[in-house]
């Protein structure tokens, strides 16, 4: 709720309308929420817990058809355990995706040789210095010092050499961690036969998946 607020203050800050006043919280456990959720109609859900599984039968009802159910789990049994359950109780979900996230760790610093010193970056051509004089030499000569600067070579010195003297490596670390996470994109679509698309063995009498 605090990131929301602080994101509110944020547009209305850069923009003249007002956003709507269109987020609610509902601080309760999500399988048990049915009652707060009966009302409403989403194009997309979010899950992120142990056992999603366990909440879509709770969801699935007040997505729309055609919405999407994104599922963040940790490891790949999950990942099954999530599948085996819409196809044990024939909820009305098509698996578009099932996609590894990973993290890769990158080495951004100076180039060096292999004893530690730096590896110099080569100077511009000749021919680079010359254009480059050329072209600070039209900007307002009549500014006090500029003449003298260019004719005591001050002013080339800084623009013939944009960067520093020094190249960069930056490309992935040799080694990475080994820690990744799945998330899975489910598709909710119209069933030919709504009254059995949700098995009766898969609810309790409050809508939710026996524990």
């Amino acid at each position: 709720m605090k990131n929301y607020r602080c994101w509110r203050e944020a547009w209305e800050i850069g923009h003249i309308e007002e956003w709507p006043d269109n987020v609610k919280f509902i601080n309760k456990d999500i399988i048990m929420a049915a009652e707060d959720l009966e009302c409403l109609t989403y194009d997309a859900v979010a899950l992120d817990m142990i056992n999603p599984q366990a909440a879509l039968p709770a969801v699935y009802r007040n997505l729309r058809h055609g919405g999407v159910c994104a599922v963040y789990v940790t490891n790949i049994t999950q990942v099954t355990e999530l599948l085996e359950g819409i196809r044990t109780c024939k909820l009305p979900f098509f698996c578009e995706k099932v996609l590894e996230v990973t993290h890769r760790n990158w080495l951004v610093t100076p180039a060096r040789w292999n004893d530690g010193s730096k590896i110099q970056r080569v100077d511009p051509q000749q021919k680079q210095n010359e254009e480059l004089l050329a072209q600070e030499q039209t900007i307002d000569e009549e500014s006090e010092g500029v003449e003298d600067l260019f004719n005591s070579g001050e002013l080339l010195s800084d623009y013939t050499k944009p960067y520093s003297s020094v190249p960069y490596v930056a490309r992935p670390y040799s080694w990475q961690a080994g820690h990744t996470v799945f998330l899975v994109k489910l598709r909710k679509f119209n069933p030919i036969n709504p009254d059995t698309a949700l098995g009766s063995n898969c609810l309790s009498e409050d809508n939710t998946l026996p524990k």
